[in-house]
């Protein structure tokens, strides 16, 4: 399901249709919280239709599922998932 998801995901992003995007990489999500690569995704997809709020709320999900999984109050996303959220925000 995951691959099948992420390459829906891809080709929604390649034509355009973010809400379409947005609803796999919700989907992903929902299945594996930890996921990155669709927290990113979801991230831009929210960014571009302006909704910073929405942005800010997929990170935090994101962190406080790595810290569970990890068991790890500390652990933080990968560097590239970090600067995203900096790039659309100003903050992580």
């Amino acid at each position: 399901f995951l691959r099948a998801a992420h390459a829906a995901a891809t080709l929604a992003v390649q034509y355009r249709d973010t809400e379409r995007a947005a609803g796999w990489y919700r989907d992903i999500l929902r299945h594996e919280p930890t996921d990155e690569t669709a927290a990113r995704g979801l991230m831009t997809c929210y960014a571009s239709a302006r909704d910073m709020a929405a942005v800010r709320k997929v990170y935090k999900t994101l962190v406080e599922s790595l810290r569970r999984e990890m068991d790890d109050a500390h652990a933080t996303p990968l560097p590239e998932t970090v600067t995203l959220m900096r790039k659309f925000t100003g903050s992580a």
